[in-house]
């Protein structure tokens, strides 16, 4: 508990970061209001309807939900010892916490309540002291993508994936994949969403045990299935149980070559009791590289909305976004010199969740080749037999 340990003798004066609607929201306040170890000094709270007085079973407290603002100056009149953020559906967390950072809080007054406490322990255990951790300790990870398949059925220029250069199915070995699940999990004990994608995730023929491996490694997982939609009246019975016994996401993409057939997609997923949702058009596509390496990796990384959002597990390796394990097909289509960067080996001596944070936190080499420009071109697929050039993946 480090430093937490010095002021557990006395109550820990805590600002709590309260920014979500949640129902398990509401119980938590009531919870942390009856610590004998916590003294609740404000909720923090960014919904100016909710500023005022906090209600405790309808009954007033002298407990402040408020601004941003008036949090930090609470902190800094050393009203509050901590600000606390617990984990919860959204992904405000990460955005507070580096927020708090930027306005001069220091790291270590900023801690963490895991989400299992949050939502499946029991309101009988009045104890959350010794579940607090620092914020860069917390054993959670917002996102973690598996590419079942690397290959697809679409084809589409400026895949990000570079699914147009895999010659050959590519499919993630099931058992690479779960030692890598299960030695992540020895640091990382919760995962908020697990995407399962490709390529085209329904090409791969052992997708449901994919599916059933990860509900059984991160039960309280969002697990989420993203798809094109071309193969999925073709789906068999065992891959639909699987689906619908890990209570499974389904999410459409909206390529064009499919719409006149969403309204099918939809009535035939609903039919099978599948929870899904068919996204809008795709009208274009955004150009992500620039093989010549010519971007700012610092800029880039700073101002990557990808990175936390897409973390990528490849058998024992982790990386903070999917770039990292495919650049290799832009390399070897057009002889590129790209080093690898930005993998972490989670088999290394002395791993740990907040080794995995602050790699995570760090800009990497491969930064320079993102474009970090806003520069779109429309949604086209690859003729069968087109001759390709650089310019189909990069700016």
């Amino acid at each position: 508990m480090g430093k937490l340990n010095k002021l557990s003798k006395r109550k820990i004066q805590a600002i709590v970061i309260s920014n979500d609607d949640d129902e398990k929201v509401w119980e938590l306040r009531d919870i942390l209001f009856e610590q004998e170890n916590i003294e609740l000094k404000a909720f923090l709270d960014t919904n100016s309807n909710q500023w005022g007085t906090y209600h405790y079973h309808g009954q007033n407290t002298n407990i402040e939900v408020v601004s941003v603002g008036k949090a930090i100056t609470l902190y800094h009149n050393k009203t509050a010892d901590i600000f606390l953020i617990y984990s919860c559906r959204n992904e405000y967390g990460e955005s507070y916490f580096q927020n708090l950072r930027q306005m001069g809080i220091n790291e270590n007054k900023i801690w963490f309540l895991p989400y299992h406490y949050l939502c499946y322990e029991t309101k009988s255990d009045k104890s959350v002291l010794g579940k607090l951790t620092p914020y860069l300790e917390r054993s959670e990870l917002e996102t973690v993508e598996l590419h079942v398949a690397e290959h697809c059925n679409l084809n589409c220029k400026f895949c990000s994936m570079f699914c147009g250069l895999v010659k050959n199915p590519v499919f993630l070995d099931y058992d690479e994949t779960k030692r890598g699940l299960l030695e992540l999990k020895k640091y990382i004990q919760h995962v908020k969403k697990f995407r399962l994608v490709g390529g085209e995730p329904l090409l791969n023929p052992k997708l449901e045990k994919f599916i059933d491996l990860v509900r059984e490694i991160y039960p309280y997982t969002d697990i989420r299935l993203i798809s094109n939609g071309i193969l999925v009246k073709d789906m068999d019975e065992t891959l639909i149980q699987s689906i619908v016994r890990n209570h499974v996401t389904f999410i459409v993409t909206g390529y064009q070559p499919l719409m006149e057939q969403h309204e099918e997609i939809h009535k035939f997923l609903k039919s099978k009791g599948i929870q899904h949702s068919i996204e809008p058009p795709v009208i274009e596509f955004q150009k992500i590289y620039d093989y010549r390496g010519l971007g700012n990796p610092e800029y880039n990384f700073q101002t990557c909305s990808w990175k936390r959002n897409c973390a990528t597990l490849y058998g024992g390796k982790l990386a903070p976004c999917f770039p990292p394990f495919v650049i290799h097909y832009l390399v070897e289509e057009f002889s590129l010199d790209i080093p690898e960067s930005g993998i972490m080996n989670l088999y290394e001596s002395e791993m740990s969740a907040k080794k995995i944070h602050l790699f995570f936190d760090t800009c990497f080499d491969l930064c320079r080749y993102c474009s970090g420009q806003k520069i779109f071109t429309s949604w086209t697929r690859l003729r069968h037999g087109e001759k390709m050039s650089i310019e189909d993946w990069s700016i």
